[in-house]
């Protein structure tokens, strides 16, 4: 519940802040129209523990993701919601707002820095960059008319001596640079939903990894690898994109890229397989059993090849992450452990993390030991270099909460990870 009290907290740094934007409705669930910014902070002897503490509440809507971005030494936070049919921020229609939130100083200011409708309904996904010395925001959606298939649009954050902030310094605000419904191109028609989108770069060259997940027939489609040009001026916009590969994945919910020992990876955590006629399935049936890809660049051929299937279950998100000298990707599921899968042991549900120590690939190393009906769990960073999970849960009650683990170290020693 919201504890009214957002007016009283105590200073606070971004720098010393963890952030973690998240709400949104589950069926059968509360319908939760608000996200929650929390804060880890060091305590006790030697700051041997973690405190966390709510900082504020924020009611934009059903929060489906979030993002945050500086830009003239300030903080940004960007968050994508649906509006469900309600009055979002005045925005009564249907489908999806992306609202953009300064830091104060102490919390992110209640008056909205920016808010805008999304170009057209069915919004998935965002991701937030920089590129030719300005901040960019691409966005990817859905068709929502009964057809299947996928639209892009990228923003360009333009500053203006119009926005200034409350020092009088130069602020900005977003603009449509680059807008295309694919559902709609005869020549570069993507027919398969699109359900997340990922920047990274490769020697300074741009990309975008859209996730694909299903096609109106079969979660077996390509998820597609742009390459992004940008040729723009102060006064002159001119973003191209090409599609550089199509890589095989089966229900594509995620996408994630990481650097590891000079070489370049892209995974992609899929969901389910359906109509997958080597298991000899009836029409319509859903197997989450299924592996998640993982692919390598191959610098010859400029491409990404398959480079290692792990054993997912109904996967949600891959997230990679570092210790010492050894790679780590965290597995998370979309099914809570629930009557719902009768034949699947507990702990193929359960958040898995893969471990790569460089020599042969990746092998499952640690069933994270999360509770029951878990339905998101994010990875944090931001203090002291230490990795925490943050996971997200329908509490007895049907009402959402959420708790922190860390991941220690056994004595410090990089060769021997414990928990």
């Amino acid at each position: 519940q919201n504890s009214g009290d957002e007016e009283a907290t105590p200073e606070a740094s971004p720098s010393s802040a963890a952030t973690a934007a998240g709400a949104g409705s589950s069926a059968g669930y509360a319908d939760i129209r608000e996200a929650k910014l929390y804060k880890l902070d060091r305590q006790g002897d030697g700051d041997a523990t973690v405190a966390v503490s709510l900082r504020q509440t924020l009611r934009l809507g059903e929060v489906m993701t979030s993002k945050v971005f500086t830009f003239n030494g300030r903080l940004y936070l960007v968050i994508l919601a649906s509006s469900g049919g309600g009055n979002t921020n005045g925005l009564a229609e249907v489908g999806e707002t992306i609202s953009v939130l300064v830091w104060s100083g102490k919390r992110f200011r209640r008056r909205l820095h920016q808010t805008m409708r999304t170009p057209r309904p069915g919004a998935k996904s965002i991701d937030v960059f920089e590129a030719v010395d300005a901040i960019h925001m691409v966005l990817v959606g859905t068709a929502t008319d009964g057809r299947y298939g996928t639209w892009m649009s990228i923003y360009r954050w333009a500053s203006s001596t119009d926005d200034t902030g409350v020092n009088g310094d130069a602020t900005g605000k977003f603009h449509l640079s680059f807008d295309k419904d694919y559902t709609e191109d005869p020549d570069e028609r993507v027919v398969a939903d699109a359900s997340h989108v990922r920047h990274f770069t490769i020697t300074g060259y741009h990309f975008l990894a859209v996730s694909a997940v299903y096609d109106g027939r079969s979660t077996h489609v390509d998820s597609l690898l742009y390459h992004v040009r940008f040729e723009c001026t102060q006064l002159f916009d001119c973003i191209t994109l090409q599609v550089w590969q199509r890589l095989p994945t089966i229900g594509a919910v995620s996408a994630e890229f990481f650097l590891f020992k000079d070489e370049y990876f892209l995974t992609f955590a899929n969901s389910m397989s359906t109509n997958s006629s080597e298991q000899n399935l009836s029409p319509g049936t859903e197997v989450f059993h299924v592996m998640s890809y993982i692919y390598k660049l191959n610098f010859h051929t400029q491409l990404f090849e398959l480079f290692q299937e792990i054993p997912t279950f109904a996967s949600d998100q891959i997230q990679f992450f570092s210790v010492c000298d050894d790679a780590y990707l965290l597995t998370t599921s979309h099914l809570p452990i629930s009557a719902m899968v009768t034949d699947t042991p507990m702990a193929q549900s359960r958040p898995f993390i893969f471990r790569w120590r460089g020599i042969e690939k990746f092998r499952s190393w640690l069933s994270v030991p999360v509770r029951r009906r878990v339905w998101s769990l994010g990875l944090i960073e931001s203090l002291d270099g230490q990795q925490f999970l943050a996971e997200s849960r329908i509490d007895a009650h049907g009402m959402p909460s959420s708790s922190v683990l860390e991941l220690l170290s056994s004595a410090g020693e990089c060769s021997d990870i414990a928990q």
